[in-house]
């Protein structure tokens, strides 16, 4: 059954909101979910167990067909713990990518058409990353 989103909006919180995206968190029964109210064929969520999101986020990759002849579109969204201050994307057979996180919340768009493989994350200082995208 699909929450309303009313339910959505006075319990949850925007993660994102742009990027032609809007996706919200929700937390409950020791989970927290990435809700994602911006797809064609509704909406997508990705959940965890909060112990988990605590130690190494949450993430969620969206893939759209591009128009024809173009690539898809990547939109890899994540919630990290307040340590990480920036993410190492690896998709096998493409490059890997380094993304900055800011106010524990990284994005990352592109024309890969596969979601990614694994996500690290990286503590301490800021330092170089990918430009955005």
């Amino acid at each position: 059954m699909p929450l309303p989103i009313d339910f959505i909006d006075s319990v949850g919180w925007p993660v994102l909101k742009g990027f032609d995206r809007e996706v919200w968190a929700l937390a409950g029964a020791g989970q927290v979910c990435l809700l994602d109210r911006s797809l064609a064929s509704g909406a997508g969520a990705t959940c965890t167990p909060v112990r988990r999101v605590l130690m190494r986020g949450i993430t969620s990759t969206f893939l759209q067909d591009g128009a024809p002849g173009t690539p898809p579109e990547r939109s890899t969204i994540g919630l990290v713990p307040d340590k990480a201050k920036r993410v190492r994307i690896h998709t096998p057979g493409f490059p890997t990518v380094t993304r900055p996180v800011e106010r524990n919340v990284f994005v990352l768009t592109d024309h890969i058409p596969q979601p990614p493989e694994t996500i690290e994350l990286l503590e301490g200082r800021s330092g170089p990353t990918d430009p955005a995208r």
